[in-house]
């Protein structure tokens, strides 16, 4: 009797092992293996250099040296950071347009509660606030960073030369609102809570700057999956990051954490440093491409995707 109840346990081990490996195989059929992009099947794999966001589902990044990603748009090279939940393509210049500030001093006034509002009100080099609190999603009383809240009457000045003078260079009809996380940022934090921060104010309109999670996304290294860690490994991240400009600091348009003057930028070696909003570093506009357009070409710096037309 004993023998036959080990018989039937391990039977029922079997089985339940059986089970479970089915179950498995079944998931990873069901993973996509290409999404649409322009209207065109892209393969997610590292050939493509297209990968499933796993801090997002539904949303995918392009990583690595320099996968399939680019796009001439009316002339311009722009390059595609990643497709969102709802198939909207979110685009950046292939290069530095502008050297300027992103906030000059004096801009938002720091002496009142006229221009700047109380958040800016200690700082001297610029504000680093993105935008008003009225602009943010919500019609916010205020901006919160870390420890620091306080009203911001005034969006930045990268945000109104962005959305003013440079959207009129750029002007098409192609062009979207798209919802951008820009709250601030701790440096010694995980990808996830350093996302979870950025996404404490929200802003929506047409043209602005990556977020630092966006370049640390966009590293295929595995060992670069934070702030922290590509500024401890800069060099070898950075060689597997497209969005790396050699010689060049460039904007990001995230806050330091518990600050109102320090933005976080890409320097030149690769490394995420901070510097006071009223520096001039390069610029770098992102745009959102609806998810109904449709694409010719292969995305390869000789043949990038070019609109065909607009559904």
């Amino acid at each position: 009797m004993r023998s036959n109840k080990k018989i039937i346990i391990v039977i029922i081990v079997i089985v339940i092992l059986i089970i479970s490996i089915i179950a498995i195989l079944s998931l990873k059929k069901e993973e996509k293996t290409k999404i649409k992009v322009g209207g065109q099947d892209v393969s997610i794999n590292e050939s493509s250099g297209l990968y499933a966001d796993k801090y997002k589902e539904g949303t995918y990044i392009y990583k690595g040296k320099n996968p399939s990603n680019y796009v001439d748009l009316n002339g311009d090279i722009w390059r595609i950071i990643s497709i969102d939940e709802n198939g909207n393509i979110q685009l950046i210049t292939d290069d530095i347009v502008v050297e300027r500030p992103f906030d000059s001093t004096g801009y938002r006034d720091n002496k009142s509660e006229t221009s700047s509002g109380t958040y800016c009100a200690d700082a001297n080099e610029g504000c680093n606030a993105w935008a008003s609190n009225k602009n943010l999603e919500g019609n916010k009383e205020s901006v919160v960073n870390g420890n620091l809240e306080g009203t911001v009457n005034k969006d930045s000045e990268i945000l109104t030369y962005l959305n003013e003078n440079y959207y009129n260079y750029i002007s098409s009809n192609n062009i979207i609102n798209h919802l951008r996380s820009v709250g601030g940022v701790k440096y010694e934090s995980d990808l996830k809570s350093q996302t979870n921060d950025e996404n404490n104010n929200i802003w929506n309109g047409k043209v602005s700057l990556i977020s630092v999670s966006d370049y640390v996304k966009a590293s295929s290294e595995k060992s670069c999956d934070s702030l922290t860690l590509i500024n401890e490994n800069y060099e070898k991240c950075s060689n597997k990051n497209w969005l790396y400009l050699e010689d060049y600091n460039w904007w990001t348009l995230t806050p330091v954490d518990s600050a109102s003057v320090e933005v976080w930028y890409i320097g030149a070696a690769g490394y995420i440093d901070n510097a006071t909003a009223d520096q001039t570093l390069g610029v770098r506009p992102t745009i959102y491409l609806p998810k109904n357009v449709t694409f010719e070409g292969k995305g390869t710096l000789d043949n990038p995707f070019t609109i065909s037309k607009t559904n």
